[in-house]
């Protein structure tokens, strides 16, 4: 029986607006912030402005393989949608939605929508999508905030021909 969650939350970060939106917009790079969660990411296609990535995860003991499509056609705006139910994930989709608060400062809202099936009490559900929640915005908070982001962004950079770093 489909069962579909919703959880959204607001952040203020006290890093510039394209530091934190490049940071989100970086699936290859996610797992220097999301922890240790992600436990594989392939990217399947890649053209401006949309990316197809496989995924395999794995938290309180259980592993989900999935597929994402993410959108960056929207300015300050990245959108992530499941094209089809794969396993237990039979939806999901969210967004993030960035606002320049001027000062090298910006807020971030994001919000989720799952629907996950099986053999998964409701409770251990709410954990994870609290879990996402948490990751997406507070471990986003604090790692566009540390130096080992302005660190590897340029290290990025560097490694993709440029010098600048674009924080």
């Amino acid at each position: 029986k489909p069962k579909v969650g919703r959880m959204e939350r607001r952040v203020k970060i006290n890093a510039p607006l394209s530091r934190v939106y490049r940071v989100c917009s970086d699936y290859e790079h996610y797992r220097d912030w999301t922890g240790n969660g992600i436990k594989k990411c392939v990217v399947q296609e890649k053209r401006q402005g949309f990316q197809h990535i496989l995924y395999t995860t794995g938290v309180f003991g259980l592993t989900f393989n999935f597929a994402l499509y993410w959108s960056t056609a929207v300015p300050n705006k990245i959108t992530f949608r499941n094209p089809s139910p794969m396993g237990a994930v039979h939806l999901l989709k969210g967004e993030y939605t960035f606002t320049d608060l001027g000062d090298g400062k910006c807020s971030v809202h994001f919000q989720i929508i799952a629907d996950i099936r099986g053999p998964i009490p409701h409770f251990v559900k709410i954990a994870i999508a609290r879990l996402i929640v948490h990751i997406a915005l507070d471990d986003l908070n604090t790692y566009v905030c540390s130096d080992r982001c302005i660190q590897n962004l340029a290290k990025y950079d560097k490694e993709a021909g440029g010098g600048a770093l674009h924080t």
